[in-house]
């Protein structure tokens, strides 16, 4: 026989032996092919899903048809055939997997492609949870219309702030109904928040999926209204008699202990829930600022005690101007802050409030949510009972507002709270030293603010 004869043969032989398991091998190179197509393609392809069935029917016509072309290599001779079948052709633009991608397909293969800010990544993964727990998580981006972004916001406007931390264990749906039926329901999320976090997340993914060429047409170009103004500081600001109160929580005249903070008790707390509200409402620290203070920096034993308001290593402020020196107002010091500064150095601490954790967010390095939540919606809320309660920020509001209530001009209220200055100041105004600020800053009195318990010598005596 000759040496074509013999390949020949054994070409056969190997033909055979498939034909006999064809369909196991069949199914088991489709299964193979779609693996691939997912890993390739960032695909998440649900198994039993319509789509899964038509990706695997595509296939399996390809691997039919490329068995035939070798049947009729092996049986006829022909080795160089050429793709009979017009399904084969038309596999490709006929089955488009990607036109079937969710949102949250998107997400992932937006963060994966695209080099985002941590800040974006957290806006975009907020975004598209609340997408899927609101029930559009299922709808490929494709047939999202502008009725579906409009429904999205309408059911935000219903979603209790914190709603994980409130309703434990129960998705955006189960939270809104539930609290609904509360005598007092809890605030619902911000304008704010809806459209600066949740609508801007949602706009970029959709910015993607226009540029991938999934979608022609943008449902996001007309969003429903804001309800209202959002709220600044000054809408929330503390009153005098809100503040005498505030200063009588457990949190400053006794609780039960550092992991109960809010339960009245013998324990005079002197850490960062007893200091961080303080520092706030008498030199206008923002919590980030006070959340990256170090013991070094809070200067008690200098000729003019002061803070000097600086990022950690690799973290930032707000903007180049935050960067600032602010004196310590005397009622700081005679609250005892120096001895608690110099209690954190003889403790070994570099930072000022060792127990603020580390953020996910590195640029801003310590993050102060904890504390300052347990402010905002404890401490807070059980003295204060009006639509717009204060928050810790509107600390910063309060100092402000009384450095202009003493006559401290506005470019002295810039410089401490660290604002740009306005109009021609930033071409000619010097930069003030400490002397200068100081003389301005003795000019607010905080007049009417009872603290004279919080003295050292007072709250022992009150222990005692």
């Amino acid at each position: 026989m000759s040496a074509a004869g013999v390949g020949r043969e054994h070409l056969e032989d190997e033909y055979e032996v498939l034909a006999m398991d064809g369909e196991a091998l069949l199914e088991e190179e489709v299964a193979w092919a779609v693996e691939r197509a997912e890993r390739k393609h960032n695909l998440r392809i649900p198994e039993g899903s319509a789509d899964r069935a038509l990706v695997r029917a595509a296939f399996r016509t390809a691997l039919v048809d490329q068995a035939r072309g070798i049947d009729g290599m092996v049986r006829e001779g022909d080795f160089f055939p050429s793709p009979t079948s017009e399904l084969v052709r038309k596999a490709p633009p006929a089955v488009s997997p990607r036109r079937r991608w969710t949102v949250r397909h998107l997400k992932e293969h937006l963060i994966e492609c695209t080099s985002l800010e941590t800040s974006w990544k957290k806006k975009i993964g907020d975004a598209v949870a609340a997408w899927d727990n609101l029930g559009f998580g299922d709808l490929p981006v494709s047939e999202v219309t502008q009725k579906h972004i409009a429904d999205y916001i309408r059911l935000l406007r219903k979603l209790p702030s914190n709603a994980a931390k409130r309703f434990p264990g129960i998705g955006h749906m189960g939270a809104i109904e539930l609290n609904g039926i509360r005598t007092e329901p809890y605030p619902t999320l911000s304008e704010k928040t809806i459209f600066d976090g949740y609508v801007a997340g949602l706009k970029r993914i959709i910015s993607h999926a226009l540029d991938e060429g999934l979608i022609s047409t943008d449902p996001v170009t007309r969003l429903p209204k804001k309800l209202t103004k959002s709220v600044s500081a000054r809408d929330r600001i503390f009153q005098r008699e809100e503040l005498n109160a505030l200063f009588k929580h457990p949190i400053f005249v006794g609780c039960a202990g550092a992991d109960r903070p809010n339960s009245p008790g013998d324990v005079l707390l002197n850490d960062h829930y007893y200091w961080a509200p303080l520092l706030g409402l008498f030199t206008g620290a923002r919590a980030s600022e006070i959340a990256q203070l170090t013991v070094d920096r809070s200067l008690c034993q200098a000729q003019i005690p002061h803070l000097h308001i600086a990022p950690l290593p690799g973290g930032r402020l707000k903007s180049p101007n935050a960067n600032r020196l602010i004196p310590l107002h005397q009622v700081l010091l005679d609250l005892g802050f120096g001895d608690f500064v110099e209690a954190q150095r003889a403790a070994g601490h570099i930072r000022l409030f060792p127990d603020w954790a580390a953020s996910k967010n590195l640029a801003q390095q310590y993050s102060s949510a904890r504390v300052i939540r347990n402010f905002n919606e404890e401490v807070v809320l059980s003295v204060v009972k009006r639509d717009l309660p204060p928050t810790f920020h509107t600390l910063r509001a309060n100092f402000k507002t009384e450095l202009a209530t003493a006559g401290v001009s506005r470019q002295f209220q810039n410089a401490m709270l660290g604002h740009r200055q306005s109009d021609e100041d930033p071409s000619y105004l010097a930069t003030f030293d400490l002397v200068s600020l100081r003389r301005e800053l003795e000019k607010a009195t905080f007049d009417g603010i009872a603290i004279s318990h919080l003295h050292p010598s007072a709250r022992q005596r009150a222990k005692s």
